[in-house]
C-alpha cells in the first residue's frame, strides 16, 4: 500500500510539474529515470541539467527525477508530451523504431569498442535522429554495459536456460531469443522483477552488472551468467512537444549539453561497474564466464535468424547487420 501511494504521489507531482513554468526569461523543464541517486544514468542525466543550466547562465533549469517505477510511462509521457526529457533503455524503443531494433539482436557486437564505434558512426546518428518520426527527439546515447542471464539456479551454457521463465524487457525481438532458446519470456518492468524471484514467477532474468547489484537481484537470484548477449544503449529523449516551444539558440545548446554529458556517464559506469564487480564478488556471487566464443557458429546462427525476422525486406535487413558487424 506505501508502495502505491508513493508511485502515485512520484507520478502526480512528476507529471503536473512537468509542463514548463515560465518565469520571465526563466524555464524549468523536468527529466526522470527509474535509477537511484548515484546511478552511472542519473549521474550523466545531472551532469546533463548542470550544463545547460550554466551555459544558459541560470536561466534553464531542469530537475532530475529519480526512480520512477516505469520506464515504458517515461517513453508514453515523453512522446505525449507529458514530461520533457527521460533516460531511457534502447531496449523499449526496439517495438517503436525497426532501427533501433537492429542494435538489440544478440551478439552482435564484439565488445564494448565495437559498440561505441557503431553508435558514433554516420549509422548510429541516423537510427538516433529517426527516432524525431516517433514523436520524440534522441538526445545522446548512454553506456549501458552488456547484457547477461542470471538466475535461482546454475547456468553454464545457453541449453542451461531451457524451460526456465525468464523477464526480459517488453521488446518482441528479445521474446523471439528467449524462445529459441527453448525457455519462457516474461516481460514486466524492471522494478518488478526482485518480487516475481521471491514469488517464483521467474527463475531468471537478464540484465547488465550495475543494475543486478542497484536492484539487489543477487539477493534472490545467485548465478550470474555472464554471456554478454547484448549490448544495447540507454538515451536520453526529448519531447518534441517541448522542444516546438524553445527557441533554435536554445535546442542547440541543450542538444550540445546532452552530447557533452556522454563522456561523464561513461566513466561514471565505468567505475560503478567495476565496484559492483568487486561487491559481488565479496558477497558470494557466483559469476560465470561461458566456454564460448561471440563468433560461435551457435552464436551467429542466432543472430542471424533473429536479423531475418526484423520487418524489413530481407536485403535491407541483412544490410544493416552486415555494417554493423563490420
Amino acid at each position: 500500500m506505501k508502495r502505491l501511494l508513493f508511485i502515485s504521489v512520484l507520478f502526480a507531482s512528476l507529471f503536473t510539474s512537468c509542463k514548463k513554468q515560465w518565469t520571465g526569461e526563466h524555464i524549468t523543464l523536468n527529466l526522470a529515470d527509474v535509477h537511484p541517486q548515484g546511478f552511472p544514468t542519473v549521474i550523466g542525466c545531472q551532469d546533463f541539467a548542470n550544463s545547460v543550466y550554466e551555459r544558459s547562465h541560470g536561466r534553464i533549469i531542469i530537475n532530475v527525477q529519480t526512480e520512477a517505477f516505469s520506464e515504458t510511462t517515461l517513453v508514453e509521457s515523453v512522446r505525449a508530451g507529458k514530461l520533457d526529457f527521460a533516460r531511457v533503455s534502447g531496449g523499449l524503443l526496439a517495438d517503436v523504431d525497426a532501427d533501433f531494433r537492429v542494435l538489440n539482436i544478440p551478439f552482435l557486437f564484439r565488445d564494448a569498442g565495437h559498440f561505441w564505434k557503431v553508435l558514433n558512426s554516420e549509422i548510429g546518428q541516423h537510427i538516433l535522429d529517426g527516432l524525431w518520426s516517433y514523436g520524440f527527439a534522441g538526445l545522446c546515447y548512454y553506456e549501458s554495459g552488456a547484457r547477461s542471464f542470471y538466475a535461482n539456479t546454475p547456468v553454464y551454457t545457453l541449453d542451461d536456460l531451457r524451460h526456465l521463465k525468464i523477464r526480459i524487457q517488453n521488446n518482441s525481438l528479445m521474446l523471439n531469443f528467449i524462445t529459441a532458446l527453448g525457455a519462457t519470456p516474461y516481460p514486466i518492468e524492471y522494478n518488478d522483477v526482485f518480487s516475481a524471484f521471491t514469488n517464483n514467477a521467474i527463475q531468471a532474468a537478464e540484465n547488465n552488472i550495475p543494475s543486478y547489484w542497484s536492484a539487489r537481484h543477487y539477493q534472490v537470484a545467485r548465478y550470474y551468467f555472464a554471456d554478454q548477449h547484448t549490448r544495447i544503449p540507454d538515451l536520453i529523449i526529448a519531447s518534441k512537444k517541448m522542444l516546438a516551444t524553445l527557441s533554435a539558440e536554445d535546442i542547440a545548446l541543450i542538444k550540445k549539453a546532452a552530447a557533452d554529458s556522454v563522456h561523464a556517464q561513461r566513466l561514471a559506469w565505468e567505475e560503478y561497474e567495476l565496484n559492483a564487480t568487486r561487491s559481488l564478488t565479496k558477497e558470494g556471487i557466483y559469476i560465470i564466464t561461458p566456454h564460448f566464443l561471440k563468433d560461435s557458429a551457435a552464436t551467429r546462427q542466432i543472430s542471424e535468424a533473429l536479423a531475418k525476422s526484423l520487418p524489413y525486406p530481407q536485403q535491407r535487413s541483412e544490410e544493416h547487420t552486415s555494417e554493423l558487424q563490420s
